[in-house]
């Protein structure tokens, strides 16, 4: 098979990839809301929610870089 055939296991690498933009996206939406709270109000507790918030968007993009590296060495000629 040519590294730029369709195959499911493809297919599948771009689904994942999609729900996990979305995703990245929503834990960024909460995140900037987090930010503006905090602004007006910085109390411990939500503090430390950002945090995990903060580190939780770092895995996912490190997730979302190593399947857009995969992606593309499947897809390459």
């Amino acid at each position: 098979m040519a590294a730029s055939d369709p195959s499911p296991e493809l297919d599948a690498m771009q689904v994942e990839l999609a729900k996990l933009l979305q995703e990245e996206r929503e834990i960024s939406a909460k995140r900037r809301q987090m930010h503006a709270r905090i602004d007006s109000f910085h109390g411990p507790l939500l503090v430390a929610e950002a945090r995990r918030l903060s580190q939780e968007r770092r895995e996912l993009h490190l997730r979302i870089d190593r399947l857009r590296i995969d992606i593309n060495l499947r897809t390459r000629p």
